[in-house]
């Protein structure tokens, strides 16, 4: 007798709502979770900027700061303005204000929670006065000219500062930019310092003439004893006698008018950039010591320090 095989009755099994799934609930939880905090960190008037503190200006008013400020931290967000403090960017504020306000140094921006931005600024300070065509800087020790000043301020600091002039510039220079490299603002500061404190030497102003020459004009207004005969006769002479070829040649440009001095204000001193500049005050010492007495400085134009050998000019000056 065969055995009868039954079929099990297939059933389907309903799926169960995407409601009673706990992954499902879970993940709106999330979601709304992550929304709220998002609006409470981005979007809540709790967090909106409310204060602004500065502090370091003198010369730059608070109130152009401020509302420099404030235009760069109001954001567009979806249509919405915003001046929520944890969506701002220091670093565009800094930047901001660096580009602005030439007098600024430096600058540094932070956030006190919930809604203040404290700024604090460094404002350049003059060391030198730049002069260009008939306008007037202040420059502070890193060359960078940010505040123009009157003839009658700049005649007021000539005394304290040093006045600068830079031939090698070819165009008209706008505050904040540079009118020599540090390292040599630098230089010529010392340098200014040593002849008027060491050596004694009342300096009008400095010139950097090209890369390697510095020209340094004194404020000893006393005339010369002999007058521009002389100067022709003795550049003559000194071509005549065949002095060796780096004194031909520079008594040659000398004929041509290199020197740009007028007896009516003081002498020059040239220097050489590249050279050894503690070395070049050394020689003038000397040379002024045991060559030039005070006298007799108002009878020369300049004396030339680029070479080994000093350069007096006219030789004439101790007749």
């Amino acid at each position: 007798m065969k055995k009868k095989y039954y079929k099990k009755p297939y059933r389907i099994k309903r799926k169960k709502s995407i409601f009673k799934n706990r992954f499902f609930w879970l993940g709106i939880l999330l979601l709304i979770i992550i929304g709220s905090l998002f609006y409470f960190l981005f979007l809540y008037p709790f967090f909106d900027v409310k204060e602004i503190i500065i502090s370091g200006n003198e010369k730059v008013k608070k109130e152009e700061i401020e509302n420099l400020v404030k235009e760069q931290i109001q954001t567009d967000f979806k249509f919405l303005k915003n001046k929520n403090i944890n969506l701002i960017k220091l670093k565009e504020i800094d930047k901001i204000l660096l580009e602005n306000f030439p007098q600024i140094a430096r600058v540094s921006s932070k956030k006190e929670l919930p809604d203040a931005i404290i700024i604090e600024i460094e404002e350049r300070k003059p060391a030198v006065v730049f002069k260009q065509n008939n306008n007037w800087f202040f420059a502070d020790k890193e060359g960078i000219i940010f505040q123009q000043i009157n003839d009658e301020v700049a005649t007021q600091t000539a005394e304290q500062m040093t006045i600068i002039q830079n031939s090698l510039l070819t165009k008209d220079l706008k505050l904040g930019e540079r009118i020599a490299e540090k390292e040599i603002i630098s230089q010529i500061i010392d340098l200014e310092s040593k002849l008027k404190e060491d050596l004694k030497i009342p300096l009008k102003e400095l010139t950097i003439v090209s890369e390697e020459r510095l020209n340094a004009k004194t404020s000893d207004t006393r005339a010369l004893a002999k007058g521009e005969d002389e100067r022709s006769s003795s550049t003559t002479r000194a071509l005549a006698k065949g002095e060796d070829e780096r004194s031909s040649s520079t008594t040659r440009a000398l004929a041509k008018g290199e020197d740009e001095r007028s007896s009516s204000t003081g002498w020059e001193i040239y220097f050489n950039f590249k050279g050894d500049l503690n070395w070049q005050i050394l020689k003038l010492k000397a040379v002024l010591e045991n060559r030039i007495p005070p006298e007799k400085r108002g009878n020369i134009n300049y004396i030339d320090l680029r070479f080994e050998r000093v350069y007096i000019f006219p030789e004439t000056y101790n007749q």
